[in-house]
This record gives structure tokens, C-alpha cells and sequence, in this order.
């Protein structure tokens, strides 16, 4: 479950924004509800920061830079990598930021206040990042297609 609250602009950036967010984890016979603050700076950065008893400490982060031309991804080809306007210099510097491929970056730092929790948690983190990897490749297809070179 997610519950949204309205963007707010941050004071430093007009185009970044906090939102908090109401999530729900389970498994097995457990399940646990928990507030995030979710600060975003379009096409740099999300940074969600958890307010909960489940959690001593709870950081995501996910960071967005271009990524070489020539680095492989999902929607590679065998033609050329994309090029500047003036068509000869492939450097990261020229490339417009909806062109090539996206490097992501995912930090998550955590501690459980329970040692039940940490227990169950380390036993199927594994599986649950790759889910929560899925999710995001997913959403990216939903909302912006296949990338192009």
C-alpha cells in the first residue's frame, strides 16, 4: 500500500520535491507498516528516508548519471553509440540527457530494531532486491518505452 501525500518544491532546487509515502512489508506471518520522506531531484537523484519503530535506520538512494555509449543495456544494437550534433564527439559531455543509456546507482543502508526482523530479512534480501529491481525496470518500460540508441 501507498499513500501518497502532495509534491512539496524544496527552498534549495524549484524543481526538486519531498513527498512522503506509507509502505507496507511482509512476510510470511509478518507484515509492517512504515512512513518514507522521499526527496527527488528529477534526472539526478531519489533519496527515501524511513520513520519507523521497525527500523533503527532506513536509506535508499538511487542516483541517475549518462553512461557510456558503448556501455551494454537491455536495448542495445549493433549500430554506432549516439554522437553529438556536430556528429563526431562521443563523449558523456555531449550527449543530451534523454540520449544513450542511464547508469543507476542503488545504495540501501539499514538496520532493524528487532533481531527477529534482521534474522528474516537477511534470509531473503537477495530475493527481495532483485524484486525491487524488476519493479523499477518495469515502471521505466511503463513510462518511458524502450530506450533507442
Amino acid at each position: 500500500m501507498v499513500r501518497a501525500a502532495q509534491p512539496r518544491p524544496t527552498e534549495t532546487n524549484k524543481d526538486a520535491y519531498d513527498v512522503e509515502h506509507e509502505l507496507t512489508i511482509g512476510f510470511l506471518a509478518f507484515e509492517e507498516s512504515y512512513v518514507s520522506t522521499v526527496k527527488c531531484i528529477p534526472h539526478e537523484s531519489v533519496e527515501a528516508t524511513a520513520s519507523s519503530v521497525l527500523f533503527k535506520s532506513l536509506t535508499t538512494s538511487w542516483r541517475f548519471q549518462p553512461a557510456s555509449p558503448y556501455s551494454p543495456h537491455a536495448t542495445s544494437s549493433t549500430s554506432d553509440p549516439p554522437r553529438s550534433i556536430s556528429g563526431t564527439d562521443t563523449s558523456l559531455g555531449s550527449l543530451a540527457a534523454d540520449q544513450g543509456p542511464t547508469l543507476l546507482s542503488i545504495d540501501i543502508n539499514y538496520a532493524f530494531a528487532s533481531p527477529t526482523h534482521a534474522t528474516i530479512a537477511s534470509k531473503v534480501f537477495g530475493s527481495v532486491s532483485s524484486q525491487i529491481m524488476q519493479a523499477f525496470e518495469k515502471r521505466c518500460l511503463e513510462v518511458h518505452g524502450e530506450g533507442t540508441r
